[in-house]
């Protein structure tokens, strides 16, 4: 997938009736196979951002487009279709269904999704997903008797098990020990290897060192920071 943003601008009023600007005039592409990270203090815009690049959010100003397409020329359900096919979203909060498995959990999006699917085909995508994430045995566990590092991981491959080209993700690693961190920073690097685009807004300042560019947003500005060392070299840091 390949996806360009041309001075992109957002805002809306707070219950105060205050304007509030979290993007202003940000220009952002993203090619295949690359990890972007985007820091910024809470607050600053970074998951509004997030929210426009999936589509589940249309700027007030500015062009987003997918693939040569403008998303503004696309209707609610042609950009449903596009989200369930192409992207991959790992939010801030792990948001599992509390009464369904972990494997359940997983097949979700495929339940859900515009079109129907192969139901034995899901099955082994599912249970290869969660045999690749160490998450197996857990396949019939709750929500609830899971560590919240498994449930992080449980998110991840929930967002992966349409095999997304966009995997955006909104502080993958928060609160989680150097353990998980470690896991799911591999693994992002991973899909990029596959060819995939990684998007991530994060706090975390180890995530910087797995990204092929690093942006800070701050007052609705976003700035391209210095390129920083291999990402490998940063992984081994906590391996």
């Amino acid at each position: 997938m390949q996806l360009k943003l041309s001075k992109v601008s957002h805002q809306y009023a707070n219950k105060f009736g205050e304007v509030i600007i979290p993007l202003q005039d940000v220009d952002l592409s993203i090619d295949r196979g690359e990890v972007l990270t985007i820091i910024g203090p809470s607050g600053c815009g970074k998951s509004t951002l997030l929210f426009i690049l999936g589509c589940l959010l249309k700027p007030t100003q500015g062009e987003v487009v997918i693939d040569s397409i403008p998303t503004y020329r696309l209707v609610e359900d042609e950009l449903a279709e596009l989200r369930s096919r192409k992207i991959g979203f790992i939010l801030q909060q792990s948001v599992l269904l509390p009464t369904l498995t972990v494997r359940e959990n997983v097949l979700l999006p495929l339940w859900i999704g515009p079109k129907p699917f192969n139901k034995k085909s899901a099955e082994q995508k599912v249970t290869s997903l969660l045999e690749e994430s160490g998450l197996l045995e857990r396949a019939k566990f709750l929500p609830h008797q899971l560590s919240g590092g498994q449930r992080r991981r449980v998110a991840i491959v929930r967002a992966l098990v349409h095999d997304p080209e966009l995997i955006l993700a909104d502080e993958p690693t928060a609160e989680l020990d150097d353990v998980n961190r470690s896991l799911i920073s591999t693994w992002l690097l991973e899909l990029a290897d596959k060819g995939k685009s990684v998007v991530i807004a994060t706090h975390d300042p180890f995530l910087t060192g797995v990204a092929s560019r690093v942006y800070t947003l701050n007052k609705g500005l976003l700035h391209l920071k210095a390129k920083p060392g291999k990402s490998h070299e940063a992984l081994e840091v906590l391996a």
